[in-house]
């Protein structure tokens, strides 16, 4: 369930084996200009948790979003709530994305086109 009140919340659960369809449906509840468009989903690398997700490849990737789904059995280190109340103080000050949806074993929020840190850059180091 939703850390903050106004955040929805559907009781269901994205298998990872058909993201492609199981997050499609979840998504177009929220986005649902994208129930009639081809959906890309790209893996962000990041533990083959998190997700972006966007309209097929003639959009723009800027208006997608992050999908994270939980580890199996996670919740039993981690408390999800606690989670999400520390990322929604985290969106109150300007520094993290607000979460738009959750679910049984995750949740998605907005995206930011972005690009790959790159420590060799000068203003990096």
């Amino acid at each position: 369930m939703s850390a903050t009140t106004d955040t929805p919340y559907e009781a269901v659960e994205i298998d990872v084996d058909s993201l492609e369809i199981s997050a499609g449906r979840l998504i177009c509840s929220i986005k649902p200009t994208w129930a009639s468009k081809k959906l890309i989903v790209k893996s962000l690398g990041i533990n083959n948790y998190y997700y972006s997700i966007f309209p097929s490849e003639d959009e723009d990737e800027q208006h997608g979003v992050v999908i994270k789904i939980y580890p199996a059995n996670s919740d039993v280190y981690n408390d999800r709530q606690a989670e999400l109340r520390r990322i929604d103080q985290l969106v109150q000050h300007g520094i993290a994305l607000r979460i738009v949806l959750t679910f049984i074993n995750g949740y998605v929020s907005n995206y930011v086109l972005g690009k790959t840190l790159d420590i060799k850059e000068e203003h990096t180091q």
